[in-house]
């Protein structure tokens, strides 16, 4: 029984979408509604997909550069590993202990150095995709207080006419 409905369910997913031919544009420009410009309300929403598009990019951007960076840190932590435990097999007595104790203060303080290298590269990918969404924010109330004067003159406009 329930083997039925899996299939019924998956030919119902895989059915085409009625919806996805549809141009919002036209269907909502037939719904005249006074003093609203359908026109700029999906020019605006064109605009906010697009900038939320472009700071998902910069962000999958960002993520590139890091994991990237992350992957040639650790090749070469996994080469100076190597050449150091040579070095180690190499010297005995106190030199050797002294050795480990220079080589692992330059491999931490190398690791706090690319600890903070991709911390910047994570901050700076974020900043710059924030940059984008505030930028279209700010676009976004300018285009609103422009829409809202029009409504404004278009009601004094009409009142002056009822008059």
């Amino acid at each position: 029984m329930q083997y039925r409905q899996v299939q019924e369910n998956f030919k119902m997913a895989n059915q085409t979408n009625p919806f996805s031919e549809m141009d919002v544009t036209k269907m909502m420009g037939a719904f005249r509604m006074p003093n609203v410009d359908m026109e700029s309300m999906m020019t605006t929403h064109r605009r906010n997909v697009e900038a939320m598009t472009k700071a998902n990019q910069v962000a999958i951007d960002g993520m590139q550069t890091l994991v990237q960076r992350q992957m040639e840190i650790a090749r070469q932590n996994m080469d100076d590993a190597m050449i150091a435990a040579r070095d180690m097999m190499a010297t005995n007595g106190t030199d050797g202990v002294s050795k480990q104790a220079d080589t692992a203060k330059a491999q931490f303080e190398r690791m706090l150095g690319q600890m903070k290298e991709m911390s910047d590269i994570l901050s700076k990918s974020q900043s710059e995709a924030a940059d984008v969404v505030n930028a279209r924010i700010t676009s976004m109330m300018d285009e609103m207080k422009t829409t809202a004067a029009s409504f404004n003159d278009a009601g004094k406009e009409a009142g002056k006419k009822a008059n």
